[in-house]
């Protein structure tokens, strides 16, 4: 071998250890690139498990909150519910079951009642959209449902022993109750809101650390830009706003259901009925509702009338459509009424009776207590009076005093006959409208008949006048017969 001066030492080329130190680095290399994917595993999982404990997941999706346990009582146009499953919005139908979804929206055309169990029916009016939410421990058992935009009405009857409550929300309040009838309002464009209450009462948080209670026939407007945060009383328009709330009903049952309901409390009344009725009159405001409610000591049926008469000059009542009733034939109505000790009454209410053109008589009503209360109504009319074709019974808000809104609870109507031996027991005073007719407690009214309104009092003048003309008549024919007649 040849030493050159490329290769002083006259080594082979393949001898030469070139790679030895390019392994070392290789291997030097490979080890830190491990040691730098170790480390980086190890912070990765640090990192995911202080997320977890954080739960703060950006690559897991959360499990929506689904809007269950409803079932659709009625609507108009085609609701719709956001699938989960497919998400997308999907018509919501009104048979059968509904598919799962965390939102419910209406457009400008459509409006949905969603009942849930046997505590709550929700009317989502058109351009409105509702999503459950997770509700918070704190509340206890609950429905969360928030109203992002439009409006909701509400009718909440939970149990007052059930744990459960209904928590609804906008973007600027939350209010829970378990009995209310109310109506939730949040407008997008402006960020602005609105709640009422007509009937219950709920607690209302706005900053998250001071709940107020707002109360029946209150509310409270939601203005981020107003210093006004403390329930107000509701006015004419709000009530007017409100009151297809009461549109809301837990039970469907029809007005022949009613009726036939109502003929089970077994009376000398009600065979002559032949339909019953909401009474209402044109462009009048007002709202009747009646039920069939069973006594639980007596376990009998009897009749209770919610009315709400709010606004001025609102009337509201019940209507009974009768055949074949001669008033002429029966010395008295008589009936048991008694205040709901858990809801308002009013001081005074009239029953009007009306033959097919006019009204007959009518009748003040007051004094109302509880228990039940017999009360006698007198029938005073004359032989030759029409046959009755309605009696009302009405809530008039000129008469029912400051209770514009409550119950009265009726039973054991019973027409009593002429030949009737019945003392009529009077615990209140019923006073004829307009001639100021009282009879005191426990003694029978005098069967003088005095006419209720102007049509009855120049029928009775007319009569009368009648009258003296036919013994005037009559007197004159006798003095002329004695004239004529030979001495």
């Amino acid at each position: 071998m040849t030493t050159t001066a490329e290769n002083p030492f006259n080594l082979e080329k393949s001898k030469v250890i070139i790679l030895e130190p390019e392994d070392r680095i290789y291997r030097r290399k490979k080890t830190g690139i491990l040691r730098f994917l170790w480390v980086a595993a190890g912070a990765g999982i640090a990192m995911a498990l202080i997320a977890s404990q954080l739960q703060f997941h950006p690559a897991r999706e959360i499990s929506p909150v689904l809007i269950s346990g409803f079932q659709v009582q009625q609507g108009y146009g085609i609701p719709e519910i956001f699938s989960t499953e497919k998400k997308c919005w999907l018509p919501l139908p009104f048979q059968g079951p509904a598919p799962s979804g965390g939102k419910i929206r209406t457009d400008v055309h459509s409006q949905v009642d969603l009942k849930f169990g046997e505590g709550a029916v929700l009317r989502l009016k058109p351009g409105s959209e509702i999503e459950a939410r997770q509700a918070a421990h704190s509340y206890g058992p609950k429905v969360h449902l928030r109203l992002n935009r439009g409006n909701l009405l509400g009718l909440i009857e939970t149990p007052e022993t059930s744990q459960l409550q209904f928590l609804f929300s906008n973007p600027d309040l939350q209010m829970l109750t378990h009995q209310a009838r109310f109506l939730l309002n949040f407008n997008v464009t402006t960020q602005t809101g609105w709640l009422g209450l007509l009937e219950g009462e709920a607690s209302v948080d706005q900053s998250q650390k001071n709940p107020l209670k707002l109360a029946a026939r209150q509310k409270i407007k939601l203005d981020p830009s107003s210093e006004e945060k403390n329930p107000a009383p509701i006015t004419e328009e709000d009530w007017t706003r409100m009151k297809e709330s009461y549109d809301l009903s837990l039970f469907n049952t029809s007005q022949k259901e009613q009726l036939g309901f109502i003929k089970q409390l077994r009376s000398s009344f009600f065979p002559y009925v032949q339909d019953i009725e909401i009474y209402r009159l044109a462009s009048v405001p007002g709202f009747m509702s009646t039920q069939i409610e069973i006594d639980p000591e007596t376990r009998k049926p009897y009749l209770s009338m919610n009315y709400d008469v709010f606004p001025d000059h609102s009337v509201a009542g019940v209507s009974f459509k009768t055949q074949g009733l001669n008033l002429s034939q029966f010395e008295s109505l008589k009936m048991e009424v008694r205040k709901n000790p858990k809801h308002n009454s009013p001081e005074m209410i009239t029953l009007q009776i009306k033959s097919a053109n006019s009204v007959i008589r009518k009748y003040d009503l007051k004094n109302f207590r509880n228990p039940w209360s017999p009360i006698a109504i007198p029938i005073l009319v004359a032989e030759n009076t029409p046959p009755v074709k309605e009696i009302n019974i009405l809530f008039a808000h000129s008469r029912v005093g400051a209770e514009t809104h409550g119950s009265l609870e009726f039973r054991n109507l019973e027409l009593i006959p002429h030949s009737s031996n019945a003392s009529l027991v009077l615990p209140s005073h019923i006073e004829d409208r307009d001639d100021k007719l009282h009879t005191n407690a426990k003694k029978k009214p005098s069967p003088i008949h005095e006419p209720a309104d102007e049509l009855d009092s120049l029928v009775s003048k007319l009569q009368s006048l009648n009258q003296i003309l036919k013994q005037t008549a009559l007197q004159d024919s006798i003095t002329s017969e004695t004239k004529a007649s030979p001495s």
